[in-house]
C-alpha cells in the first residue's frame, strides 16, 4: 500500500506532461525545422500535428512569432491541466 507522501510524488511526475504537447519539454517550431520534420506523427497532438504540418506547407507568418516557454503554467482551473505556454 502506498503512502500519502509516495501518491503526491507520483502526481507530481504525472503533472510534468503537458497536455497541449504531450512531452516533458515543449517543441520550438521555430529555428529547429530539421527536429519537428523528423518526429513521427504518431507522436504528435493535434496541435502539434497542425503547426507541423504548416511548417511543412511554409505558413511560417505565425510560428515565427510564436513565443515557448518550458515553465508550466495552469490554463483553467482544472486539476492537473498544466501546460506549457504556446502563444
Amino acid at each position: 500500500m502506498m503512502g500519502h507522501d509516495e501518491d503526491r510524488q507520483m502526481e507530481d511526475e504525472s503533472a510534468t506532461i503537458c497536455r497541449l504537447c504531450n512531452r516533458e519539454q515543449p517543441l520550438y517550431f521555430y529555428q529547429q525545422e530539421d527536429v519537428i520534420k523528423r518526429l513521427p506523427e504518431r507522436s504528435l497532438t493535434k496541435l502539434t500535428l497542425k503547426m507541423k504540418q504548416d511548417l511543412l506547407d511554409k505558413k511560417l507568418n505565425y510560428l515565427k512569432y510564436l513565443r515557448v516557454s518550458a515553465k508550466f503554467c495552469d490554463p483553467c482551473q482544472c486539476a492537473r491541466r498544466k501546460v506549457h505556454t504556446y502563444c
